[in-house]
């Protein structure tokens, strides 16, 4: 193997992600739904809107951090 990071690197590197993950996996999931029972009175563009609070909470950690590491 490689150089493997500590427990403290792998926190401070990948943190940010499982919020991101998880808001991902629940529209995963309503897409599904939605796909299964389609109709022309679902909207996956609604879908997203449900979840833009969430997105919007979700992400900035990580970017902000990203940010920083590429100075």
């Amino acid at each position: 193997g490689g150089v493997r990071l500590a427990p403290a690197e792998i926190k401070i590197i990948f943190g940010n992600l499982p919020p991101i993950y998880e808001i991902h996996q629940k529209i995963r999931n309503e897409l599904s739904e939605i796909i299964y029972s389609w109709s022309e009175d679902h909207s996956i563009g609604n879908l997203i809107l449900n979840h833009a609070h969430e997105l919007m909470k979700s992400y900035p950690p990580f970017i902000n951090f990203f940010e920083k590491t590429k100075s």
